[in-house]
């Protein structure tokens, strides 16, 4: 048998928001990662989606959101 779905979209915990590198640390090699996500080049994560509303492609409070936490060094 086949198991088809149509416009499914898996989301995966994120066990550090920012982390889009999947580093397992909030580190300047996320910063490439971003920049890229964020300009449309490769898809977005939802590790990148940092600010309300989820979903949508990534703007500025995500942008912002993104530096307060690399600044932060924190991985709630």
């Amino acid at each position: 048998g086949v198991l088809d779905f149509d416009n499914f979209t898996a989301i995966f915990p994120c066990p550090c928001e920012g982390d889009v590198d999947a580093g397992t640390t909030l580190d300047g090699h996320d910063i490439q990662v971003f920049a890229e996500m964020f300009l449309g080049s490769i898809p977005t994560t939802n590790c990148a989606d940092l600010a309300a509303p989820i979903g949508v492609p990534l703007d500025a409070s995500d942008l912002a959101a993104f530096v307060d936490r690399l600044l932060d060094g924190s991985c709630p």
